[in-house]
């Protein structure tokens, strides 16, 4: 698995990770693609997302890779780290 274009041991440096998250939305209709962002007067931290490898389950594979509001996803984590 990579991420970033790296490998998952790569990452064994990192005691935590941090996104900044934001949301694409894609009209079907005008087949035009809106980046939906985190604006003032929300605090950053609403979509700021923290992966602590103390507190964050480790999550080794996702199917499918692209999500859908409503589909089934299944994943695969160790839940000793849960």
């Amino acid at each position: 698995m990579q991420i970033h274009n790296k490998t998952y041991e790569d990452f064994d440096m990192f005691e935590s990770v941090t996104y900044d998250l934001s949301l694409l939305d894609y009209d079907a209709m005008s087949k035009q693609v809106q980046s939906l962002q985190c604006t003032s007067p929300s605090p950053p931290d609403y979509c700021r997302v923290t992966f602590s490898r103390a507190y964050t389950p480790i999550l080794y594979g996702m199917l499918p890779p692209v999500i859908y509001d409503g589909s089934p996803v299944s994943f695969w984590l160790d839940p000793r780290l849960a």
